[in-house]
């Protein structure tokens, strides 16, 4: 919720609602809804954060050990970064995980999230972490 006058959360309503279907059948159904009027950054919402962001990962390589790995890799990015910052990995019940990453600022969130993309990248592919930039 960025606002060129420096007001923070100038909308109504985000929901980010993600169904996972495998063979017709959902596996995963995330429905998060944020409404400002709620007070976003309370206990229960975004937990006194104001960003979220949440990739979901469906994969056979998905296991207890990478789902090991990728927690305390993003718990350790998430303590690394400038703000403070909570990160958790859930599994699916099929293989696969939900990363969810509460933050104070874009960049912090950014970060776990690609530290998170690195650290598969490393385990499945074999490959150095994207370059990525902004343009």
């Amino acid at each position: 919720g960025w606002d060129p006058g420096g007001e923070r959360f100038s909308y109504s309503e985000v929901q980010l609602r993600t169904l996972v279907l495998m063979q017709g059948r959902p596996v995963l159904l995330d429905n998060l809804l944020i409404r400002p009027e709620w007070g976003v950054s309370g206990v229960g919402v975004l937990e006194g954060h104001s960003h979220v962001g949440s990739p979901v990962v469906v994969d056979p390589r998905a296991d207890a050990e990478v789902l090991a790995a990728l927690r305390a890799g993003a718990e350790a990015a998430a303590r690394a970064c400038a703000g403070p910052a909570l990160a958790a990995v859930t599994s699916l019940a099929v293989p696969g995980l939900v990363l969810r990453v509460l933050g104070d600022s874009t960049g912090d969130v950014g970060r776990v999230l690609a530290d998170v993309a690195a650290q598969l990248r490393a385990l499945w592919c074999g490959q150095p972490p994207l370059a990525r930039r902004k343009y």
